[in-house]
């Protein structure tokens, strides 16, 4: 009734031992992507460390270059260097004057228009 092949009553078969040159492979496998995880640790640290290393350079390159053009910084009350956190340019800093940027153009564009409007009603 439950027979199932030539084991009986719905027995499942037993499953085979694994072999010796299964768990040979199943270490090598293990052994070989383990491998690769350290090597790609390793070159990631590395590329991490030369990244690391440039970019102290050139911070070091950009603070030479700040002290020899930049304009000097100004010493607070506490002799640490003034810093501008909130957008508003220090005491010495040029500021942006009124007809700069983009107001003369759209000022003149303005003139013109109003110009031609006039010129048309004649």
């Amino acid at each position: 009734m439950y027979t199932h092949h030539t084991n009986g009553l719905g027995e499942e078969p037993a499953a085979a031992e694994p072999s010796m040159w299964d768990s040979f492979s199943k270490l090598l496998t293990t052994g070989v992507s383990a491998g690769f995880n350290i090597y790609n640790r390793v070159q990631n640290l590395t590329a991490q460390q030369k990244a690391t290393a440039q970019a102290q350079a050139q911070a070091k390159q950009l603070a030479q270059y700040s002290t020899m053009y930049g304009q000097p910084q100004v010493i607070g009350p506490n002799g640490l260097p003034m810093t501008n956190t909130y957008g508003q340019p220090q005491y010495g800093q040029p500021q942006s004057d009124f007809l700069g940027g983009w107001t003369m153009p759209l000022l003149l564009a303005g003139a013109a228009v109003i110009g031609v409007v006039l010129w048309k009603r004649k």
